[in-house]
């Protein structure tokens, strides 16, 4: 496929070289001796009007480069009949969120009574178009099993009452939409937000020995975002939010969370998104606490 690629894109006059990768290796590669074993898959390197793109012949349903990333594979090495050097693949990160949550809570009824329930889930970039294509693979009846089935494990408190996927060209991503009704946890007087919460239980702790001091890596380049809104019952009078504010930057990764309520509504957005492939190991006790 490669080799096909190759030969279409310079019959039409357009640069094309093959560059082999190590899905496994990655950012090992220019430490090690060289070693053909250690790559095995290949991509075509082509220069479009003054733009590089990195081409897979394996992939599918990919329409435009509109939407094209730098795939996340370290290091490539073109093969080039005068011989080359090892290239960075590295992407930059994610400029929009890759992932986004957004729902959407009418509780206007009061806290004890169901309320109404709608959540959308979208995928970008390569995520998007691998659930894309496998749903694509589903009858009917067993889409919407499935996505019923995908939404109950996500929010057990709510009755699905309808879902449905679409594909959107435009930016490659894949939409996720239910509608349902939620029977919310007031207990205690207060209700635990879905999917806003940030940070996390993080061990950084090494034992001694060799590279005790090597960086630590960063699930690069997730950049994720969530967002909630819930109307409130009597115009919001006598509610309030729990929780900080947060806009920092730790390990590598920028957190945010902002809440609010205003005429009525809670509203709140969190995002988590990596701005390097890794962080020191002299942060790694701050960045822990």
């Amino acid at each position: 496929k490669t080799v096909l690629l190759t030969a279409m894109l310079r019959s039409l006059g357009i640069d094309a070289e093959p560059v082999v990768v190590s899905t496994t290796f990655g950012g090992l590669l220019p430490d090690r001796l060289p070693n053909v074993m250690l790559f095995d898959h290949v991509l075509v390197c082509s220069v479009i009007e003054g733009q590089t793109y990195w081409l897979d012949g394996t992939r599918s349903g990919d329409q435009s480069l509109t939407n094209w990333t730098v795939p996340y594979y370290q290091w490539g090495l073109p093969l080039t009949a005068s011989g080359a050097t090892l290239v960075s693949m590295v992407p930059p990160p994610p400029p929009i969120s890759l992932t986004e949550t957004h729902i959407q809570i009418d509780a206007t009824a009061g806290i004890t009574t169901a309320a109404p329930f709608h959540a959308e889930a979208v995928l970008r970039g390569d995520a998007g178009m691998a659930l894309k294509l496998r749903l694509d693979t589903l009858a009917p009846n067993q889409l919407e099993q499935g996505l019923r089935q995908f939404w109950a494990q996500q929010y057990n408190f709510v009755q699905v009452k309808a879902a449905s996927a679409r594909f959107d060209t435009a930016d490659a991503s894949e939409h996720l939409v239910m509608d349902g009704t939620a029977q919310m946890d007031w207990s205690g007087n207060q209700y635990t937000t879905d999917g806003l919460g940030v940070g996390f239980q993080a061990d950084f702790e090494r034992t001694g020995g060799p590279h005790h001091d090597a960086p630590f890596q960063v699930p690069y380049p997730i950049y994720n975002h969530v967002s909630e809104r819930i109307t409130l019952p009597d115009g919001g009078i006598g509610f309030s939010v729990a929780g900080q504010d947060v806009d920092s930057t730790v390990a590598s990764i920028q957190y945010h969370r902002h809440a609010v309520i205003k005429d009525g509504i809670f509203s709140a957005d969190a995002s988590q998104r990596a701005i390097a492939t890794e962080f020191p190991a002299s942060e790694a006790a701050a960045d822990q606490k």
